[in-house]
C-alpha cells in the first residue's frame, strides 16, 4: 500500500493532489509516519484542516 492510500485509509476519505500536498507540507510528521498517529486526535485535526482546501 503506498503512502497516499494509507493516509486516505486512515482519514477515511479520498484526497485530491492539493489536499495531499497540504498534508505533506503542514502535517509532515503524519505524512512520513501515518501509522504512528492512528487513533489519535491528529486524525481529526487533519480532517478539519483539509475542509478549507
Amino acid at each position: 500500500m503506498n503512502n497516499q492510500a494509507l493516509i486516505e485509509n486512515m482519514l477515511d476519505m479520498w484526497l485530491s493532489q492539493k489536499q495531499l500536498e497540504k498534508i505533506k507540507e503542514g502535517w509532515n510528521a503524519f505524512y512520513n509516519e501515518p501509522l504512528k498517529y492512528k487513533g489519535t486526535v491528529v486524525i481529526d485535526m487533519i480532517k478539519l484542516d483539509l475542509q478549507e482546501v
